[in-house]
């Protein structure tokens, strides 16, 4: 159990309007999901706090001089390989799938289809999700667009 966080270690996650009192239980709900056996998709928040982490590691990684490429060891890199190999229609495609998941500044294209939770920078949930673009863009539910701590036991 995540016991206590700062908000300032975790405030440049969110969008900043995003409410205090909610933070720490998302990070939580967050840290749970992906813990979890069981595949879930994560709120827009979720996301949004996601993709700022990827970035944060990015920037420190390119500050720094440090590649952004972490390879799997040979035995694994084979194993995926030969499974993804299955999965598309050429080798080709296969390798730039496994060279994706070594690469986090592929991850942001990779992971997200879309970057409509940006839109928690000029909006609330509540208001994205009452908002004309929540349908225009099909963006999603309200459990989705208005995340509620505690709401989903990822175990």
């Amino acid at each position: 159990m995540m016991e206590n966080i700062q908000d300032d270690t975790i405030s440049c996650y969110f969008p900043k309007k995003y409410p205090i009192n909610k933070r720490q239980l998302v990070i939580q709900d967050l840290s749970n999901l992906l813990n979890s056996e069981k595949t879930y998709h994560p709120a827009l928040i979720m996301e949004y706090i996601l993709f700022q982490m990827i970035n944060s590691k990015i920037e420190y990684c390119i500050d720094n001089k440090t590649s952004t490429i972490a390879m799997l060891p040979a035995a694994e890199r084979e194993y995926l390989l030969e499974i993804f190999k299955k999965e598309y229609d050429t080798y080709e495609e296969a390798l730039e799938i496994l060279e994706n998941l070594e690469d986090l500044q592929a991850y942001p294209d990779f992971l997200f289809e879309d970057y409509d939770f940006n839109l928690l920078d000029e909006m609330s949930e509540e208001e994205l999700f009452h908002s004309p673009l929540n349908k225009l863009l099909d963006i999603g539910s309200i459990e989705f667009v208005i995340y509620v701590p505690g709401k989903i036991n990822f175990s």
